[in-house]
């Protein structure tokens, strides 16, 4: 982590990543935690994107907008993201 163009001698941030299963069309899906950052929304080989496809709360879910592309409903995607404490 750089803070005023320095690198920090103990970064407080981790990057997770998990699984989550996409409930049902237009639907939010809950995090397991409240990430600091999301990094990256992706299923195969498509990248989903904050805000055409979804919007993060900045806590535990992602809304997915029914105009937007997103997961098949029973379909897992992986999420990428950044936890600093």
């Amino acid at each position: 982590m750089f803070t005023s163009g320095e690198q920090s001698q103990e970064d407080p941030c981790e990057i997770e990543q998990f699984t989550l299963t996409h409930s049902y069309v237009g639907s939010s899906d809950d995090m397991p935690m409240a990430p600091t950052r999301i990094l990256r929304v992706l299923q195969g080989g498509l990248l989903y994107e904050d805000p055409a496809d979804y919007i993060w709360d900045g806590a535990y879910a992602l809304q997915w907008y029914p105009s937007g592309a997103e997961p098949t409903p029973g379909s897992t995607y992986y999420l990428s993201v950044e936890i600093c404490q």
